[in-house]
């Protein structure tokens, strides 16, 4: 059985290749020198590469027709927070002792 400090540790790992993916897809877009059109192409180019580079986080990916959306909110969670917003909370959520 895991202890809780494994568990805990696992689960601040996945949160942290959560925003390492998160990241990767929105690191071009957050230069502050582009346009906004700029800006927009590079969002459709995310969004297109994100397929392919999902792999094993298949489930951040950005999905349907809110990609955009989640790219957006993921450009706003960092600007807000930097690199630690866009880590998964439900990744990092205590182990219930219970």
């Amino acid at each position: 059985m895991e202890s809780f400090e494994e568990e805990d540790r696992r689960r601040a790992e996945k949160s942290r290749q959560v925003a390492l993916f998160r990241y990767s897809l929105i690191q071009e877009v957050i230069d502050p020198a582009l346009s906004t059109r700029q800006r927009g192409a590079l969002c459709r180019r995310c969004v297109v590469s994100a397929d392919r580079r999902a792999g094993a986080y298949r489930r951040v990916r950005p999905a349907g027709h809110r990609d955009r959306w989640t790219l957006d909110r993921w450009v706003r969670d960092w600007r807000r927070g930097g690199f630690a917003a866009l880590a998964d909370p439900e990744a990092v959520r205590p182990a219930d002792p219970a």
